[in-house]
């Protein structure tokens, strides 16, 4: 709904995720998951094996990273998969988006 944030938001996902790596076509997970679950760990401060559960069975955290619309329809996550996106992304970067989420909503909230 706001360009200019979520171009902000997706340059720092970008330079942190993809930056300087081939683009193979692996199997894996797309930008907006790894931030998602990256979030959620951080959030709840959480290992991988209950991300993983949560990645493959919160209905409400399926729904957000758009994965699920029903069971049946759901991607499987496999815990290396997981491991393996999700450290890709620091704790620093994921600081960085917090604060612009923080501009963002001051900006609307000031009205």
């Amino acid at each position: 709904m706001t360009p200019e944030y979520n171009e902000k938001i997706f340059n720092i996902l970008e330079d942190e995720i993809s930056k300087d790596k081939k683009d193979t076509g692996r199997k894996g997970m797309d930008l907006w998951i790894i931030f998602v679950l990256a979030q959620t760990r951080l959030c709840l401060d959480i290992g991988y094996e209950e991300l993983l559960h949560h990645a493959n069975y919160n209905k409400i955290l399926r729904q957000l990273m758009g994965v699920e619309i029903s069971f049946e329809d759901g991607k499987i996550f496999k815990y290396q998969t997981v491991v393996d996106n999700v450290s890709l992304l620091s704790n620093e970067a994921l600081h960085k988006i917090n604060d612009i989420i923080v501009e963002l909503g001051n900006g609307i909230f000031k009205k």
